[in-house]
């Protein structure tokens, strides 16, 4: 027969392998010979809290502490998994009992962190780790700790150097690799990420968590070849992880394949333990689509079934849909307490101006359309902006905006977040219409680029596009770029500037940019803008510059469209594809319409701005 020790070597050995139904399988007849058997239990909980299975976990991990109640170890799963499971007062029983057996020990000041953390008191949380480093300054848990609290309150670069000197004291250990992979990956550093990704796994093969954020990372920089053959492995792995899945379908959906992969997974989730969850997920994968009513009616059911936890991720899916099909009063709606706030507001008597803050993960992309929010009109108060000095560049072309910038190494200051902002400014179709114009380039710069530009022939069209695939490269616009009778002038400044060099016709503008500034006065000084979704088009649509979009149905919700014309930004046409795919086969569904804006701007009269004031001064 075959003893216990050798069956808990063999579980543990598919377990380090990433086997884990395996692994649960040898733990269960573990405890079929010895049901208090407490490293079966400790065991079983600890493969269940990873695979999300919280209340499953939670009830392996009770049975192991009452069989030893002075297992740190143990109570810290305890403490964890009843946080997760929506138990509080269980988790802060089990953390002040680690507190007694072990007051000095690295669990007990991790875990003390994230609960002061978890009760909105940073401060603390973050005393607790540095008192905890000066007795172990190269602890790489409590380094790992204090850099995921840094990040968490916007304070970036302390949290990135932390991260790097925790992978300098254990290069050897995936997960210190993974958080600084993370971090990476959450300021859009694909590539970055990617590299620390493959180093993590290569250290933890089994690591599926690790092996799906390399997936997302893969995806992200283009590679679908490569995260298609990772992701078809997480789910060979684990068939049951509803994260696994969502990488999946991901990936399709870039490959053009995103409709076979949803009819796929929505057979999964249909058959899947956790209904809940996977209905969750599966509306997430239709919003990836673009199928942003089908997301809806999925989660539409859900309303009074979900937990706490589910119901912040179930109305940030619903706001985002709503957003994307213009349904601006439906997607306030998400916000909890929204009307509760605005009463406490509208009976300020102070007044002051509402404190917006700007996350530090938060694209210029994503905050330029809501730049224009300058005064909420729901509570009659004015904005005040705050947020990385990154965002300084911008901020200054929008006149008489107020905006705080943080010095990097400080917290980010309290303020609203922008889904309140949005739900605070009352925003309509109308209303968006009569905010542009709200971005000016300084003049000295337009006078600068007006004369760099006045020798090339008219129509002068801005383009733009993007660094790397999934995105819009340059050569997608191959069979435009030799038909047009004006001037291409090439607004990208960033390292897509060495597609030029196929196209040397394109006028490289971007090379003479030394700032936002730049970017915007010679857009302004242009006729047109042709470009996917970009900074340059952005901009372009906040001075009212006419342009065309060219867009996938899953394109962000700024770029919702109303009789092929965006709502967010008037000016700006937006030409989308069918369907969602690899833009060297989807730009041939848009090059008619690039053609028509092109033959419209080379008619004689047609879209070009007279400079009135230079023909003035000609006739005088």
């Amino acid at each position: 027969m075959i003893s216990i020790e050798e069956r808990l070597a063999a579980a543990a050995a598919h377990r380090s392998e990433g086997r884990f139904d395996s692994a649960l399988m040898l733990y269960q007849l573990v405890l079929d010979v010895n049901p208090r058997h407490r490293h079966a239990l400790k065991a079983i909980a600890g493969i269940f809290a990873d695979q999300g299975r919280s209340a499953e976990a939670l009830e392996a991990i009770s049975a192991a502490v009452a069989l030893a109640p002075d297992d740190v170890d143990a109570l810290a799963l305890l403490a964890r998994c009843a946080e997760r499971s929506g138990e509080p007062e269980r988790a802060v029983a089990a953390i002040d009992q680690i507190v007694l057996l072990d007051p000095n020990g690295v669990s007990t000041a991790r875990l003390r962190s994230e609960r002061a953390a978890a009760l909105g008191d940073p401060a603390a949380s973050e005393r607790i780790l540095v008192e905890a480093l000066r007795q172990e300054p190269q602890n790489t848990e409590l380094i790992s700790a204090l850099s995921r609290l840094y990040f968490a309150g916007g304070m970036v670069e302390d949290a990135l150097s932390l991260a790097e000197r925790a992978t300098a004291l254990a290069p050897e250990d995936a997960s210190c690799h993974a958080l600084l992979a993370s971090q990476l990956l959450a300021l859009g550093d694909h590539r970055g990420a990617l590299h620390r990704y493959e180093r993590a796994l290569l250290l933890a093969p089994a690591d599926i968590a690790v092996l799906i954020d390399l997936v997302e990372c893969h995806a992200s920089c283009g590679e679908l070849s490569e995260a298609r053959r990772l992701a078809a492995r997480a789910i060979a792995i684990r068939p049951d992880l509803l994260v696994a899945w969502r990488a999946h379908v991901r990936v399709e959906i870039l490959r053009g394949e995103g409709e076979a992969a949803l009819k796929r997974f929505s057979e999964v989730a249909r058959a899947h333990p956790n209904r809940i969850d996977a209905l969750i997920c599966l509306a997430d994968c239709y919003r990836l689509s673009g199928a942003h009513t089908v997301c809806l009616k999925l989660l539409a059911p859900l309303a009074d079934r979900v937990s706490p936890v589910e119901a912040l991720l179930v109305d940030g899916l619903r706001r985002e849909s709503s957003l994307a099909l213009g349904d601006f009063k439906a997607a306030a709606a998400t916000l909890a307490n929204l009307d509760a706030f605005v009463e406490s507001l509208a009976s300020d008597v102070a007044n002051l101006p509402i404190a917006v803050s700007i996350p530090p993960t938060t694209s210029s992309i994503d905050i330029v359309p809501l730049l224009r929010l300058a005064h909420l009109a729901k509570v009659g108060r004015p904005v005040e902006w705050t947020g990385s000095e990154l965002f300084s560049d911008i901020a200054a072309l929008v006149p008489g905006m107020s905006f705080r910038p943080v010095a990097a190494g400080t917290p980010a200051p309290p303020g609203i977040s922008l889904p309140a902002l949005i739900g605070l400014a009352d925003i309509s179709p109308e209303m968006l219409g009569a905010t542009v114009p709200y971005l000016e380039p300084p003049e000295q710069q337009r006078a600068i680029w007006r004369a760099a530009l006045a020798e090339f022939p008219r129509p002068l069209v801005a383009l733009a596009w993007n660094a790397g695939r999934p995105g819009l490269l340059l050569d997608d616009l191959r069979p435009i770029l030799g038909e047009f009778s004006g001037t291409f002038i090439s607004v990208v400044w960033d390292e897509g500037r060495h597609q030029l060099s196929a196209f040397p016709h394109v006028i490289d503008a971007g090379a003479h940019m030394a700032g936002m500034a730049d970017v915007a006065a010679a857009i302004a000084e242009c006729d047109f803008v042709l470009a996917p979704d970009c900074v340059p088009l952005h901009l372009a649509g906040a001075m009212g510059v006419r342009g065309l979009a060219l867009t996938q149905p899953n394109a962000v919700w700024y770029w919702f469209a109303k009789d092929d014309r965006s709502v967010w930004y008037p000016s700006i046409e937006v030409a989308q594809t069918r369907c969602v795919g690899p833009w060297a086969v989807s730009r041939d569904e848009v090059i008619a319409d690039i053609r028509r804006c092109l033959d419209d701007l080379a008619s004689p009269g047609v879209g070009i701005p007279v400079d009135t004031e230079t023909v003035d001064e000609e006739v005088a």
